[in-house]
């Protein structure tokens, strides 16, 4: 109410100084003017000195606008950003707890989550895979074999053979992996089928078993495996008899019986 007085006072002070002007223009009575502008000063006065002054806010008043306005703009910029949320895949535990996840990490979480670490064991020729086998025995005429897991193992084997056209032999191969394909041990073997000399038997065995311990591993010498195969092929002529090589942490193994089979094993050993 006070503050609308002075506010017209105000307004009125304006107006009586126009006329006042006008009046000392055109040189007629400057009286009214003078008077009407010293009434409508003092109404101006008297409304801004009655009009109350606003009342100051404590501390705690101040804050706490301030406060819940932030809370609810970060509420609503949240929603306005959120949008249409976009699938998250859930554990099968979450999906049984309908869907709500709890906001600590349970238990084993990190290790579930976390890739697996392919790391070859002991058992393990490092550096030789099946296809390093497989694919170089198709020169000797040997299908590239496929793969069969015995149940209860994690083991894959492999085998193939064939016979030699030239001798009537049987060549062959067994080996096996890890799931990861790293080969564990494996056998070649030459059979004399056809029953033909010792001489030609011996040749055929040498040549085919000089060839598989060229096979590539880690710290692999192939020429030397080479050379000990032809070296030692009419040795183990004996039931019971083996010659043994060793390069690095791998051991090769040749045996056989008289005229009608040799054999060769591969496999890891500590060194």
């Amino acid at each position: 109410m006070f503050m609308f007085l002075g506010l017209m006072g105000m307004v009125g002070f304006a107006v009586c100084l126009v006329v006042f002007v006008i009046s000392l223009v055109r040189k007629k009575s400057k009286k009214p003017g003078a008077i009407g502008m010293a009434m409508c000063l003092v109404l101006f006065v008297v409304g801004l000195a009655m009009t109350p002054p606003a009342p100051e806010r404590s501390v705690g008043e101040k804050v706490t606008p301030s406060v819940a306005e932030s809370s609810a703009n970060k509420e609503e910029s949240s929603a306005s950003n959120s949008g249409p949320a976009e699938p998250v895949s859930t554990t099968a535990e979450e999906q049984s707890a309908g869907g709500s996840a709890s906001s600590e990490p349970a238990e084993g979480v990190h290790s579930e989550a976390s890739e697996p670490v392919l790391a070859l064991g002991e058992d393990v020729i490092p550096g030789l895979i099946a296809a390093d086998i497989k694919l170089n025995l198709v020169k000797w005429g040997l299908k590239e074999a496929s793969p069969k897991r015995t149940d209860g193992s994690d083991e894959i084997s492999y085998s193939s053979s064939a016979v030699d056209s030239d001798t009537g032999a049987e060549l062959a191969y067994f080996f096996v992996t890890d799931n990861s394909l790293h080969a564990k041990y494996a056998t070649f073997s030459t059979l004399n089928l056809s029953a033909i000399s010792e001489e030609r038997f011996q040749n055929v065995a040498a040549g085919y078993l000089g060839y598989c311990a060229t096979v590539p591993f880690e710290g692999a010498e192939p020429k030397k495996c080479k050379q000990w195969i032809a070296d030692n092929i009419a040795k183990c002529s004996e039931a019971g008899k083996t010659e043994t090589l060793k390069i690095g942490s791998v051991e090769f193994s040749l045996y056989g019986t008289g005229n009608s089979a040799r054999y060769l094993d591969i496999k890891a050993v500590k060194e």
